[in-house]
């Protein structure tokens, strides 16, 4: 479990949108943040040599993901809740 002050929505929004896991990473979710900035990247190279837009798609859906999971969790951060390495966000509370 991880504690961060000082910790800006915004800067993480910035991360998160510039790379994909960017946002975890800043989250302290090493873990997860790899697991993002792995997977978008596989699907961008089977995008390209499979010339499949379905994979294009999906990484584009991951990203989304990423991005939301990044900024709700930075959220959660900067209001002092301490969070672990696989938290996810919450669409309530």
């Amino acid at each position: 479990m991880r504690e961060v002050r000082d910790h800006s929505a915004s800067m993480v929004l910035t991360l998160a949108f510039a790379l994909c896991g960017g946002g975890q990473l800043m989250n302290g979710q090493w873990a997860k943040g790899f697991l993002f900035v792995t997977g978008v990247a596989v699907l961008a190279v089977l995008a390209g040599t499979c010339k499949d837009s379905r994979f294009f798609l999906i990484s584009v859906l991951l990203w989304l993901a990423a991005l939301v999971d990044a900024v709700m969790v930075g959220r959660r951060i900067a209001r002092g809740e301490t969070v672990g390495p696989w938290t996810w966000f919450r669409l309530h509370g």
